[in-house]
């Protein structure tokens, strides 16, 4: 039996990683937060320890004993970001992670993003980061802790591998926090009770939560060290609208979503979709926007279709409230 530790395990991504590990046979401890909501991963046998990613004596503490250390934990970007906060959680955290899996002599596994990357080509397993970066603090804090990732790998053979996620959407083992303010299951939800009817034009990779897991899960144990493993779905990336029309499509629903295009500096729509989604709108992207054939052939990796995704999603969500 392997032994895991893995921090944001109760966000969407990191609680689909305990439950696979745990569905596997594997030793799974979670560092989580004091007063957070963690119950339901005790439930399906989760170890729970208390502590902070901005600690590194909590790390070391909870580390004792593991093999491998995924973190996922991370402060997410949306309408409202603090980029002090941020600093603390996606960069110190993860260089606590960093050093942690150093000190105990154990790989880490790292969640990371695409912001910061440059978009000119299509996206591989071996994209650089861009030589300008969006100022919202979500691009800014992830980058940095990708760059500092990459280095460590490349300069002191730190066994570092980066794992990327698309539009990371589906059940989660704790609801609140599949469905927290910033989820692109929250969309889904919006857009089938009728509360949405249109969303913001950029292409988006739009992968299933337990598909990213088992990248995450396959990069421990198979994974080349220092590599970046593209974690998104079997279609090429596409808009928010045309995801969220398949969800509608699913589930049974006669509206659709229509696109919306967004002008540089509209105030409006930086206040309604954030300062990430606004930057992201006003680029412009290759086609096809990504190749993860290394990662495919490298982990086995499958991953689900956009549709195969939203046939778990939508019963999740009526058996959970979320719609009608």
């Amino acid at each position: 039996m392997t032994t895991y530790l893995v921090t944001g395990g109760t966000g969407l991504i990191g609680s689909n990683v305990c439950r696979l590990l745990v569905e596997q046979g594997d030793s799974v401890r979670a560092l989580v937060r004091p007063g957070s909501e963690y119950g339901p991963l005790t439930e399906i046998g989760v170890e729970a320890v208390e502590g902070d990613v901005q600690s590194l004596e909590d790390f070391l503490r909870a580390g004792d004993g593991c093999e491998f250390i995924v973190n996922s934990a991370a402060l997410l970007g949306g309408a409202a970001q603090n980029i002090e906060e941020q600093k603390l959680t996606n960069v110190g955290g993860s260089y606590n992670a960093y050093d942690a899996a150093s000190t105990l002599g154990i790989r880490c596994v790292t969640l990371s993003s695409t912001p910061f990357l440059d978009h000119r080509e299509t996206l591989t397993e071996d994209a650089t980061v861009a030589a300008d970066w969006s100022d919202d603090p979500y691009t800014q804090t992830k980058g940095a802790a990708f760059v500092e990732a990459k280095r460590r790998a490349a300069q002191d053979g730190a066994d570092i591998i980066v794992v990327i996620p698309g539009g990371t959407y589906g059940p989660g083992v704790v609801l609140s926090r599949a469905m927290q303010a910033t989820s692109y299951n929250r969309v889904i939800r919006g857009a089938v009770n009728g509360k949405l009817s249109d969303y913001v034009t950029y292409p988006v990779p739009w992968v299933f939560a337990a598909d990213v897991a088992s990248v995450c899960l396959a990069a421990a144990t198979k994974g080349t060290s220092g590599r970046t493993y593209l974690a998104f779905g079997a279609e090429d990336a596409q808009s928010t609208a045309a995801w969220l029309n398949v969800a509608l499509e699913v589930a049974g629903r006669d509206h659709r979503i229509t696109e919306v295009t967004i002008d540089p500096g509209d105030p409006e729509a930086e206040a309604r979709y954030g300062a990430t989604l606004v930057e992201l709108a006003q680029r412009r992207f290759p086609v096809p926007w990504f190749d993860n054939s290394v990662t495919r052939a490298e982990l086995g990796y499958a991953p689900r279709s956009l549709r195969q995704g939203m046939e778990q999603t939508i019963p999740w969500l009526r058996e959970n409230g979320q719609i009608s």
